[in-house]
This record gives structure tokens, C-alpha cells and sequence, in this order.
């Protein structure tokens, strides 16, 4: 998800970039419907886009790391 943020430009579609750079790693397409069902879903709920809500998730995960 991170690298997808990173290598986002202005015209580009997020879950465009998103699956390219799933697919770079190696992961399928259900791990993709995976991760952009749960990006979706907290645009939903924080009302916010898409690459917004990703950035959250990965805050979320990277707090749960480091504690």
C-alpha cells in the first residue's frame, strides 16, 4: 500500500496503482479485493478518499507495530 501511495502522480487512478504494485509483489487478486475492500471501507467511514483512507490503515498498522 505503501508504495502505491509513493508512486501515485496527479492523473493516476489509486486502484490502478494499487493493483500494479500488488502484482510487482507477487500477491493475487483476492489479497488485492482484500486490501482495497478494507481501504473502501474506511473512505466510507471517515468519509475521506481512497488514498486518504489507506494512509489511516497504515498508521493503524504501524502503531500496532511498535507496540
Amino acid at each position: 500500500m505503501r508504495k502505491a501511495i509513493d508512486s501515485m502522480r496527479k492523473k493516476d487512478i489509486f486502484e490502478k496503482v494499487l493493483g500494479r504494485e500488488m502484482r510487482r509483489q507477487g500477491l493475487d487478486y483476492k489479497a488485492y479485493v482484500r486490501v482495497i475492500g478494507d481501504i473502501r471501507e474506511r473512505a466510507r467511514k471517515d468519509k475521506v478518499d481512497l488514498v486518504i483512507a489507506a494512509k489511516k490503515l497504515l498508521s493503524n498498522q504501524d502503531q500496532d507495530h511498535d507496540g
